[in-house]
């Protein structure tokens, strides 16, 4: 089993998708301090090779499993 899949069991997101898997754990390893992140969903599309649409679902899913708690700016 992948470290990926083991940390999401852990976590409660077995039912999660993999694309929702694998931002979930790249955004873990990209929180500051406050335990807050930066980052465009543009720029996790990019480091992860999926698309924006694919990174704005999995964003909205982990907020409904309260894992997550997104907030929206332009530039």
């Amino acid at each position: 089993m992948a470290k990926t899949h083991k940390i999401a069991q852990k976590i409660g997101l077995k039912q999660a998708t993999n694309s929702t898997k694998r931002v979930f754990n790249y955004l873990q390893g990209y929180f500051n301090v406050n335990k807050q992140c930066y980052a465009s969903n543009q720029y996790l599309a990019d480091k992860l090779d999926c698309t924006v649409r694919t990174i704005q679902r999995a964003l909205h899913e982990l907020e409904h499993m309260g894992l997550i708690k997104a907030t929206y700016s332009r530039i």
